[in-house]
This record gives C-alpha cells, sequence and structure tokens, in this order.
C-alpha cells in the first residue's frame, strides 16, 4: 500500500504545482494538507535502511524509498528499472514538479538519474561503489511530459576506481550523456561509514 500513498502524493504534488488556487481558498487548502500531515506524524517511524547490498531481482522492492527509483518515496519519479545483464535501462516519464527550462527536465534531476542508475550499474557489473565524479554533457534539452529512457554501464575498473557511463533519450534523440568516477568502499572502511550514521 506504500506505493499507492506515494502516487497519491506525487499527485498532490503536481496539482500543487501546476494549480492556479485562488488566495481566498488558499488557506483552506493548507489547513487540509497540514491535518494529513499531522495523520502521518502519528505513525511510528520505519527503521533505518540497512547498507547491505540490494537484491537485483526485486530492484524496485530494494530500493521502494529511494528519491529516484522508490515507488514508495513520493519525492520519486519514480524511474522504472529494468537489469539487462550488466547493462541498467531505466524509463520514466518526468511532468511539471521536475522542469527547469519551460517545458524541458531541470538537469539537477537528469544529473540525479544518473547517479543513481551508473551506481546500480556498478552493483550490477560486480563492482559497488560510491559517487566519486560524475560528469554530464548536456546536449540537448530533454523535454517533459516525454518518454525518457536512460542506460547505463560499467566501462572499466582499475584497483579501487571503476568508471562507468550512461545515456539518455528523448524518443530516438540523445539528450545527455554522463561519465561517472565511483570509489569501491568495502570491508572496515563500509562499516566505519555507515555505522556512523544508523548509529
Amino acid at each position: 500500500m506504500r506505493p499507492r500513498i506515494a502516487a497519491a502524493i506525487r499527485a498532490l504534488v503536481e496539482h500543487a504545482v501546476t494549480a492556479d488556487v485562488p488566495d481566498e481558498q488558499a488557506e483552506r487548502v493548507a489547513a487540509d494538507i497540514e491535518k494529513l500531515d499531522a495523520h502521518f506524524q502519528s505513525f511510528p517511524r520505519r527503521a533505518p535502511r540497512s547498507p547491505a547490498l540490494p537484491d537485483l531481482t526485486d530492484i524496485q522492492a530494494s530500493f521502494s524509498g529511494d528519491p529516484i527509483i522508490g515507488e514508495a518515496n513520493p519525492m520519486a519519479p519514480p524511474v522504472h528499472v529494468l537489469v539487462d545483464g550488466e547493462l541498467i535501462r531505466g524509463a520514466v516519464r518526468l511532468g511539471d514538479p521536475y522542469e527547469g527550462p519551460p517545458g524541458y527536465v531541470h538537469g539537477a534531476v537528469v544529473a540525479g538519474i544518473f547517479d543513481m542508475l551508473l551506481g546500480l550499474a556498478n552493483i550490477a557489473s560486480g563492482n559497488p561503489g560510491m559517487t566519486g565524479t560524475l560528469t554530464i554533457r548536456y546536449l540537448l534539452p530533454t523535454p517533459l511530459h516525454t518518454d525518457l529512457a536512460f542506460e547505463a554501464k560499467t566501462k572499466s575498473v582499475d584497483g579501487r576506481k571503476i568508471y562507468t557511463a550512461g545515456a539518455l533519450y528523448a524518443g530516438e534523440t540523445l539528450t545527455a550523456e554522463a561519465d561517472g568516477l565511483f570509489v569501491s568502499v568495502t570491508g572496515s572502511r563500509s562499516e566505519s561509514i555507515f555505522s556512523e550514521r544508523l548509529g
């Protein structure tokens, strides 16, 4: 049921961004939303996520709360992910809440999706790591309300350095490319990083 709640909130956000609410009704609308938020606050908080590697056979469930692909996270578009061997494919249609230039997707949103999918490609290739640098080449503006297709794949590994690349298509048109340098973090270093945050 969590994905249904997230989908309803996404619709609310979409309408909040696009609806021209009359001033005389704005207070009532805000009060209604605040009542709903108070209802959510009455529930217990969920436990923090485990840093264990995800199950790639059910990736959407493994990342249900992720801000990019999480079906249970209202912030996420969400991007639908397909694992094709070591190639990661992502499909999404981005609406008005993700707008940057008029009619086009915000560049930071494109970068965030690339970051997630390149990271998943590294897991699929057996080389999990954390982002060191991410370079995006914006070839053309990426349109809103259009079926978008992302691809990501690990290209090479040099010690702890993992090199990954990606591409974004709007229909048949290539609109952006990405190159990522990821750093393998394993063993005691990984335990130290995550234990600090998870307590």
